[in-house]
């Protein structure tokens, strides 16, 4: 037996509203030790968790070690606190993320800004009753009010009063209901009392690194696969493809579902979650309707660009751009096909020159409702030709 198993710490269970927290770490009663992660959420990460409270979704417990600090000042992303020394300070094991996001949107010293100047800028519209990030050009909307409103009661309604829509109901209420719902939001909390650091280290490693994690086509599985449906998930999508007979494989569960978001005409190179949030049908019947174009791809591929199995093919992303374009066009004729095959090569030939997100967005975006040998020309300029030549003419 360990000496960490030996010393068993005290855990207290807790629940803490929205506001009780961020009231905490602007007392500086809440810490990061020096062992936490930096900070990684994106913008979308934080309109997730706000839009969860919201909605009344589980956002996860936090974990925290209550110990000795000092004074100092710490800062959580543009917020800075003075802290005074304390004998019974929380200090965060788990959720440094969330606690950031709900201190930052929430209680920033200085004004709201109107660009995405940082990750947690953050606005709720009442009018649609969602929470938007700002746009680039700075312009907000007048029923968009900033997250930094709803912490106080009193400082929203004086907010409120000054307000543009002040006189009607339907915007004040839902306003007010916003902040009713960010603040009485309770979370779990759990306080570790220990007086071992690296029984605390053992802990946050134990939260942070054990368990699996859904990886997305599963999650693509879990919301919209159906025991009914033989192609509703990407396994039996990749199933029914291989029994066609073409003879080139199977192609990867996570290949087909970038391409399944390509023929719905979604960013593959955004993860599940924020298409999902936008539309939570976006892809219902997805494997279905895209099956067509996925059996035009594995032909393709096998008789016309002579690629007899997809383990020879050097890059995955023009698999999920002529998805896209069989989804399209699904019988091009004689002249597309060549320009296709062309297409492919010159990609396949100098996408190292080119970043391979990029080269993917530009080439989903050059296929459009148009005539087949216009979205040929389109997609033909992404890429240059500098080593096609060379390529046809050792084939020659």
């Amino acid at each position: 037996m360990t000496a960490l198993t030996q010393n068993r710490p005290h855990l207290e269970a807790d629940t803490r509203t929205v506001e009780e927290l961020v009231n905490q770490v602007k007392r500086g009663l809440i810490r990061v030790p020096t062992f936490q992660r930096p900070l990684q959420w994106k913008a979308d990460d934080v309109l997730l968790l706000f839009d969860s409270i919201y909605q009344g979704y589980p956002v996860g417990s936090l974990l925290m070690w209550q110990s000795q600090a000092s004074e100092e000042m710490i800062q959580y992303g543009p917020v800075k606190i003075q802290a005074p020394e304390s004998s019974s300070a929380l200090w965060v094991v788990d959720g440094q993320q969330r606690l950031t996001a709900f201190t930052v949107g929430l209680a920033r010293d200085e004004a709201m800004p109107r660009t995405p100047d940082d990750p947690w800028v953050l606005y709720f519209d009442a009018k649609d009753q969602q929470f938007q990030t700002p746009p680039r050009n700075g312009i907000i909307a007048s029923t968009w009010v900033p997250v930094t409103q709803l912490l106080d009661t009193s400082v929203l309604l004086e907010w409120v009063f000054n307000w543009d829509h002040k006189d009607e109901k339907l915007l004040r209420n839902a306003v007010f209901e916003a902040g009713k719902r960010i603040r009485e939001y309770k979370i779990p909390v759990y306080i570790v009392e220990t007086e071992e650091e690296e029984l605390l280290k053992h802990i946050f490693y134990r939260v942070n690194n054990t368990g699996k994690k859904l990886d997305w086509v599963d999650v693509y599985d879990a919301l919209f696969g159906q025991k009914s449906e033989e192609t509703s998930t990407l396994s039996s999508l990749a199933d029914t493809l291989e029994c066609f007979g073409i003879g080139v494989g199977q192609p990867p569960k996570k290949l087909l579902l970038s391409s399944i978001m390509a023929f719905k005409g979604l960013d593959p190179s955004r993860n599940l979650s924020e298409h999902y949030r936008r539309d939570s049908d976006v892809l219902r019947d997805a494997g279905r309707e895209a099956l067509p174009a996925l059996r035009e791809v594995l032909i393709f591929l096998k008789t016309h660009a002579e690629i007899p199995h997809l383990r020879l093919l050097p890059r995955a992303f023009p698999f999920i751009v002529l998805t896209k374009f069989f989804g399209y066009y699904r019988n091009p004729n004689h002249r597309t096909v060549e320009l296709l095959v062309r297409w492919l090569w010159r990609t396949l030939l100098n996408s190292e020159s080119i970043h391979e997100s990029t080269l993917l967005r530009h080439s989903l975006n050059a296929i459009e409702d148009s005539e087949p040998e216009q979205t040929m020309q389109r997609l033909l300029k992404v890429v240059p030709n500098t080593k096609e030549k060379i390529y046809l003419a050792k084939k020659i």
